[in-house]
């Protein structure tokens, strides 16, 4: 059999985490591998293959690979804490909650854990207790950019928008190059009712990450709430080459359409829409509008009908 020394799966271990770096998670996964089947019990490596299994994506066998870790060392708080970060992802909140009372048992210190406990915690609607994990994790380390964005998020939904715009400027004080952050920060802003400095945020996160679909929609949704229809369709249009298959966007387009007095082009949006989303009420409405327009009574009092069967 292959033997290396300690330098030499020092030296594989030492790769692997470059290529964590620089996201070739493919490659960092091969490392992973090739340590293991020189040391197949270290737990440690068994750990950093679940992370790069999580970033890729592949969740169960992300899974698999922590069970795998704490079944040679019960005691790895960092497996245990991103044990939980797969948990968060897939939605099994009761069970991240529970990994991450492990993690926090092994190691109180660890942000990571106090992190995923927010997340965990706020998806339950515990509001106030996931600000107190926040709150844990910024005492450890008050350049936590994911803590304070995750605050953020929680302050937003309990309508505390000020507060969540506070703690989404700390994040970005913290890593000012996160696209997703600036998103947050229109979204907040537009909360607040400052839909000129939403948009600046937008146009912000757009230049970070020209291919978010979502920030290009957010970005038309702002333009819209400050009455420049026209250029609302620009982002829209976008959004749609990026995704398609987003019924919301291609109401608001339609919505905007009509507004402008393009019918038939607002028709052929609202098809759209309906066709991925059928039991929508307000596109029932709409079609209702633009039949009643065109003079096509039936039509309308059919999709009228259809509405109210729907609930709207």
């Amino acid at each position: 059999a292959l033997r290396l020394d300690t330098a030499d799966v020092g030296a594989y271990f030492g790769k692997g985490l470059v290529l964590v770096r620089l996201q070739r998670h493919e490659e960092a996964l091969a490392v992973w591998n090739r340590i293991l089947q020189i040391n197949p019990a270290d737990a440690l490596v068994y750990t950093y293959k679940g992370n790069t299994l999580t970033a890729l994506k592949r969740y169960a066998e992300a899974l698999a690979a922590y069970d795998h870790a704490l079944v040679l060392d019960p005691a790895c708080a960092l497996a245990w804490a991103n044990k939980s970060v797969v948990l968060n992802d897939l939605g099994h909140y009761e069970e991240a909650l529970t990994t991450c009372g492990h993690a926090l048992v092994l190691d109180p210190n660890d942000t990571l854990a106090w992190n995923n406990r927010g997340i965990a915690l706020k998806n339950l609607g515990y509001y106030q207790e996931a600000i107190v994990a926040y709150n844990h994790a910024l005492t450890l380390d008050s350049n936590n950019a994911l803590a304070w964005i995750n605050k953020s998020n929680v302050l937003s939904a309990l309508n505390l928008h000020q507060e969540a715009l506070d703690a989404c400027n700390q994040a970005l004080a913290c890593n000012p190059d996160d696209a997703g952050f600036w998103n947050i920060k229109g979204l907040t802003l537009d909360d607040l009712g400052l839909h000129q400095e939403a948009l600046d945020a937008y146009t912000r996160a757009l230049t970070l990450d020209p291919n978010n679909a979502d920030v290009w929609y957010q970005k038309g949704n702002a333009l819209i709430r400050l009455k420049r229809l026209e250029e609302a369709l620009v982002p829209y249009d976008h959004a749609l080459n990026l995704n398609p298959n987003d019924a919301n966007v291609w109401f608001n387009k339609g919505v905007v359409l009509e507004c402008l007095r393009h019918v038939e082009e607002a028709l052929i949006a609202y098809n759209s829409a309906l066709a991925l989303n059928p039991n929508d009420p307000a596109c029932w409405h709409a079609h209702a509008r633009i039949y009643r327009f065109r003079g096509r009574l039936r039509e309308a009092e059919e999709a009228e009908r259809r509405a109210r069967q729907l609930g709207g």
